[in-house]
């Protein structure tokens, strides 16, 4: 069944790829039908999993770890091919188009499913070949291929650091099963570990959009839509799939753990701060993946591996909806443009804005002292800190905008998010506790309460920031807009 499964996508490229110019649109129409059959086995597979028959063949293999992330493959390639059969319409390189399309949704497969470190490679890299392909599509125009050159250039690094990674393990442990590697972890010299687990990391950085590899991701709005949501809701994922996968060398290998932590916090704070000042709708959601992204990695860095999984699996469904929805939203906001604009900085509420963030504060510490969050694994009350900042920062925009019965409903709705988020976080930990490492908090309690306090005081500036200087709080703006390059070197390279 995996073999059909990962063979269907590339039935639907081989399809694609030798039709005529009027039999494109039929061809494209099966192969939509084809990735949505994988969808249908990837539920059987998945049951057939949840009733305890996990394989892990030569080639391929399924458990529950890659059952979740198969589905969500699936589910998502055939939502985005369906869509692609109308948003390409007409479209020169149709057929071209959709072969590329099929061919990254096998490779993106062959990740998720691989159970040896050649396949794993080989699939890998196959993902970068087929999306620099897709983002490409439009040759004729000179932005989309310079755009292309950072996505290349980062690829090529992290798949460089795959195939070191993989080769480095095979070699050290005279076997490409990548069970025999993990159940072998413990055995592995400390400075081989390192290598391996640095080699990996940059690997996962490359395809995630991680500092210092970030800057590839806003600069791919040149591809068609669908392109877009495939990589923001899946492939983007794939980093952090790669350090859950092999969460028992992480956890050996806690120095660079640290390492993964804070370069995933940074590349949050980064991702959600230029996410918040782009005019433009797709690159904004870009930006929003990178922060998002940053919070995955950071919670591999963490321990944090199965709340990893549920936030990228929720990021996935999440982002596919933004970017296919993306033009409506536009065209709302040009319509919207037409009415007067009210300046809406002031806060309209301040006493019941006050109130709610005292009671999201202490929604947050009564779940973390219930029973629910003392039966978190240790890095609970780090991911329940960030929880709450974040609901901190939805009521603020509440606070901001709407009325005082919209704060008080807001500030009610906390009370069930929280504990929610706790609830999932910990059935996720049960769920996958087999495929991933023990539950363990991997950076010193100390470092993770300063990062949450930077993050706390970050979100208490950026209320702030509508009081500053005009002076002052349009040059931060404006450094957020150009993306980190400083003024007098962006005035020197242009003029």
């Amino acid at each position: 069944m995996l073999l059909t499964i990962a063979a269907l996508p590339l039935l639907a490229a081989l399809a694609s790829a030798t039709a005529s110019r009027g039999d494109a649109e039929r061809r494209a129409a099966f192969g939509t039908g084809a990735v949505g059959v994988a969808f249908a086995l990837s539920l059987a597979a998945f049951g057939l999993v949840l009733a305890g028959q996990s394989t892990d063949g030569f080639l391929l293999g399924i458990d529950r770890l890659r059952g979740l992330m198969l589905i969500l493959v699936t589910g998502i390639a055939t939502i985005v091919h369906a869509f692609a059969t109308r948003y390409m319409n007409s479209d020169p390189g149709y057929a071209r188009f959709f072969a590329w399309l099929g061919a990254v949704t096998a490779a993106v497969i062959g990740v998720v499913l691989a159970s040896n470190l050649a396949v794993l490679a080989v699939a890998w890299c196959g993902v970068s070949v087929a999306l620099y392909q897709l983002q490409i599509h439009y040759r004729d125009r000179p932005v989309a291929l310079a755009a292309a050159r950072p996505m290349r250039a980062a690829f090529a690094i992290g798949d460089l650091a795959m195939v070191g990674a993989c080769a480095a393990l095979a070699w050290t442990n005279h076997t490409g099963s990548i069970a025999a590697t993990l159940a072998g972890a413990n055995a592995m010299s400390t400075p081989l570990l390192y290598v391996v687990v640095g080699l990996f990391a940059i690997a996962a950085f490359s395809k995630s959009s991680q500092i210092p590899l970030h800057r590839w991701l806003p600069d791919t709005m040149e591809a068609p839509t669908p392109v877009s949501a495939l990589m923001h809701a899946g492939i983007v994922n794939a980093g952090g799939f790669l350090l859950v996968r092999f969460s028992p060398l992480v956890v050996d290998a806690r120095g660079l753990a640290v390492v993964i932590f804070l370069a995933g916090a940074a590349t949050a704070f980064w991702g959600s701060s230029c996410m918040l000042v782009r005019p433009d709708v797709k690159r904004g959601l870009a930006y929003s993946t990178v922060g998002q992204m940053g919070y995955m990695i950071m919670q591999c860095g963490l321990g944090a591996f199965p709340a990893a999984i549920l936030h990228l699996f929720a990021h996935g469904i999440f982002k596919a909806t933004l970017f296919l929805g993306s033009g409506y939203a536009v065209h709302d906001f040009k319509r919207e443009l037409r009415a007067p604009v009210e300046a809406k900085n002031a806060v309209r509420h301040p006493r019941a804005g006050a109130a709610a963030g005292m009671l999201v504060v202490a929604a947050g510490v009564a779940v973390a002292l219930s029973p629910l969050g003392r039966a978190l694994p240790p890095y609970g009350w780090v991911l329940l800190s960030f929880a709450t900042l974040t609901c901190m920062q939805a009521v603020y925009a509440i606070v901001r905008r709407g009325t005082a019965a919209e704060i008080a409903a807001a500030a009610a709705l906390v009370i069930v998010v929280l504990p929610g988020y706790a609830a999932l976080v910990g059935a996720f930990d049960r769920f996958l506790a087999a495929d991933v490492a023990a539950p363990a908090l991997l950076v010193s309690p100390i470092l993770a309460g300063a990062v949450v306090a930077l993050f706390a005081l970050g979100l208490i500036l950026s209320w702030g920031i509508v009081a500053l200087p005009a002076a002052l709080r349009d040059r931060a703006y404006v450094w957020l807009l150009s993306e980190g390059i400083p003024f007098r070197v962006r005035a020197k390279r242009n003029a």
